[in-house]
């Protein structure tokens, strides 16, 4: 009982927190440029394993931590112990890159998604027009394939670099720059 109200209650935050309708407000129309994407499962992929490899610090940590572990007892000679936790690091792992190939497998269909970038923020359309972000709301990741434009710790929209024009890449380039949208780095610099 105590198990699944806590699971429900984990995914209640999780699903409200990707809510895009809450931090949003709605608008007909924008002034600036649109950008038009088509996304794929495999975009979807890429997301998770960044929200969930690089994005959240505490995964990271666990596997490290568990690997640590692994080794410590294996240079100590207890190897029954040092595979124990060897086999939590490897099934943490497993069990985090299987949930991001079920998220992507969810999203088997393209769908075509489009963004307005605007002075007042980012722009997101749906059938009912226009949410509008402001950009205090929005931090961008840039891999080598994609745009991840978080607007909050579990929600997360997709730009791949390979549906959009080389403007279009340095236009959104030059919104981060403009607005200081590049994920922050949480590791402080120590200046000697």
């Amino acid at each position: 009982m105590f198990r699944y109200i806590t699971v429900k209650t984990i995914h209640n935050v999780i699903r409200e927190s990707k809510d895009i309708q809450k931090k949003a407000r709605r608008e007909k129309s924008f002034e600036g440029s649109e950008v038009v994407v088509d996304i794929f499962s495999a975009d979807h992929f890429s997301l998770v394993l960044n929200m969930l490899f690089v994005h959240i610090k505490i995964i990271d940590v666990l596997l490290v931590i568990f690997s640590v572990f692994g080794l410590i007892f294996l240079t100590s000679g207890a190897v029954d112990y040092a595979l124990i936790f060897f086999g939590m690091a490897l099934f943490c792992f497993l069990y985090l890159f299987f949930l991001a190939f079920m998220r992507s497998v969810a999203h088997i269909k393209t769908s075509k998604t489009g963004y307005g970038f605007a002075q007042s923020g980012l722009y997101v359309k749906d059938e009912n027009g226009y949410l509008c972000l402001p950009w205090n709301d929005v931090r961008v990741r840039k891999t080598t394939k994609h745009f991840f434009l978080y607007f909050s710790p579990f929600g997360a929209l997709i730009i791949p670099k390979g549906s959009i024009s080389e403007e279009q890449i340095a236009m959104i380039e030059d919104f981060v720059r403009t607005f200081e949208l590049k994920k922050r780095s949480t590791q402080r610099r120590i200046s000697v």
